[in-house]
């Protein structure tokens, strides 16, 4: 797009929010000389000159549906970067792998709140390692993004509802009584004993690879173990670090009776 910058950014292998980015720079004309070729470029434009209303957020606006989970990263990150989440979460839940942007941040804003909705719903399972986006050269807001995916889009309501029925059936062997501690250990160890840890393993860095495919690595396993205990209504974090020799890791966070503890299903 004339008048803005591309900027790509990939995922680590096991951390997901570690980046390496590379910057080019495209012709500097102003950005609104690229939003007059389609109607969502132009609404997407008189938004962001507060003409009109974004479909997506209104400011001051705190109901809304968001997969019906608690949202640990949505609820960390500045109230400034709510829109672009928002807006992003809806678009992503839509398939949408490429648009142009109705909220308007500043590109490392929009950075953190891409990765908060991707740490926040392990169910957006087709998202591939690499992102790139268009920020204008006037404002250095973001204009719109684009996604590597690893499902094409024919084949994702197929396998929503393999992953649903996989977690399912985990879910189906916890008694009716189980307190929220034998839920959680149940679904660690049913994931330890249906997994084999295999690195670069088919979509190692989504849910499918420990749910459908059996074979993941550390990012797998934590995905798939946050989407089985979001599809029962239990709070569960994706968190990202280094271990004590220095190599990227991924692991998880629960609540049980208002403490929160770790989980480490890989290890």
């Amino acid at each position: 797009m004339a008048g803005s910058e591309i900027l790509k950014k990939q995922r680590g292998r096991t951390t997901g929010l570690r980046m390496a980015r590379a910057v080019f720079l495209m012709l500097a004309f102003p950005v609104l000389a690229g939003v007059l070729t389609g109607c969502a470029q132009l609404n997407a434009a008189a938004t962001q000159l507060g003409l009109i209303e974004s479909p997506y957020y209104h400011l001051g606006d705190t109901s809304w549906d968001h997969g019906g989970i608690e949202e640990y990263y949505f609820n960390q990150i500045p109230s400034e970067e709510n829109e672009v989440y928002r807006e992003l979460y809806e678009r992503l839940k839509n398939y949408e792998d490429e648009a142009t942007l109705f909220a308007h941040l500043p590109t490392e804003k929009f950075w953190e709140a891409y990765y908060a909705v991707l740490a926040d719903h392990p169910e957006f399972f087709w998202i591939g390692s690499n992102i790139e986006v268009s920020e204008s050269a006037l404002t250095g807001e973001v204009v719109n993004y684009r996604i590597s995916v690893t499902v094409p889009l024919e084949e994702r309501e197929a396998m929503r509802l393999s992953l649903e029925s996989a977690a399912d059936e985990c879910i189906s062997g916890i008694p009716a009584d189980a307190t929220d501690y034998q839920k959680i250990r149940y679904v660690y160890e049913y994931l330890i004993n249906t997994t084999d840890y295999v690195p670069g393993s088919d979509s190692d860095q989504n849910v499918q690879s420990a749910l459908l495919y059996h074979r993941s690595v550390c990012a797998g396993y934590s995905r798939a173990f946050q989407y089985i205990l979001h599809r029962m209504g239990l709070f569960c974090t994706y968190i990202t670090g280094r271990t004590s020799e220095g190599g990227d890791h991924a692991w998880n966070v629960v609540r049980i009776d208002g403490a929160y503890y770790n989980v480490d299903v890989t290890w």
